[in-house]
Formats: C-alpha cells, structure tokens, sequence
C-alpha cells in the first residue's frame, strides 16, 4: 500500500459488486477516438458547406443585381420600340396625306392637260391662235375669265 514507482504507467483496481471494468473504459475511450475523427470530418464538411453556401449568397446577389439591369434595359428597349412605332405610325400617316396629294396633283394637272389641249383645239378652229401676238390673251379666253370671276 506505498507508494506507486514512477515505472508504473497502468493501475488496476477491483470495486466489489460493480460491472465496470477497464475493457469498458477502453471500449468508451475507442468510441470517444471514433466520434472525434467523425466530428472532425462532419466539421471539416460543415465548413466547407458553409462556403458553398456563401459563395451561392454572392453568385445569387450578382445575378439580382444583373437581373434588374436587363429588366431596366428590358424596359429602356420597351420604350424606345413604342416611340419608334408611334413614330412609324406618323410617318405612315404623313406617306397617306401625301400620297392623297400627289394623286389629287396628277388629277389636276391631267384636268389642266386636258383643259389647254381643248383650248389649242378651239382656238386652231376659230383661227385666234395664229393671228394673236405672241403672249396676248385671246378675246375668247379674256371672256372665259371674266366669267370666272
């Protein structure tokens, strides 16, 4: 019952009507090995998770960020395709007016043709057109216009 020489590196011991023993104790000792090298890859895999985590935080945030500017250029595009079609719609009205008028100028001017071609021809048969001074009126058409007015 002295004391134990520093050579000793295991004790032994008995307790009377107990179920412990030192294979339990190294069993416990065994497991706690296995549950520590398990916690240190369910660490390790943690961590590593956590960093995906934030690395898809950041990638989500840049695709928010990258979304509102294609929906602002969206929009942007949006408004300049109405303003173009607002103005291709003036322009096809502008191209109908004109159109109007170009036809309505034609008429005119066949009407006018037509007019002078019927004037020449009257003038030929009363004889007026060769015996006028070149630029005077013919008493015939100086009567056409005063009925006219």
């Amino acid at each position: 019952d002295g004391p134990l020489s520093p050579a000793v590196n295991r004790v032994a011991f008995a307790v009377a009507d107990s179920r412990f023993s030192l294979a339990a104790v190294e069993e416990t000792m065994a497991q706690n090995k296995r549950l520590m090298a398990t916690n240190s890859h369910t660490t390790s895999a943690l961590e590593t998770l956590q960093q995906l985590v934030k690395e898809q935080n950041q990638a989500l945030a840049k695709l928010k960020v990258q979304t509102g500017e294609a929906t602002a250029n969206a929009r942007r595009l949006q408004d300049r395709c109405d303003t173009a079609d607002r103005f291709a719609a003036l322009l096809r009205q502008q191209l109908e007016r004109s159109e109007g008028l170009r036809v309505q100028g034609q008429a005119a001017l066949a009407e006018l043709k037509h007019e002078f071609e019927a004037l020449t021809t009257e003038l030929l048969a009363d004889g007026q057109l060769g015996d006028a001074a070149p630029g005077a009126p013919s008493p015939r058409l100086l009567a056409q216009a005063a009925a006219a007015q």
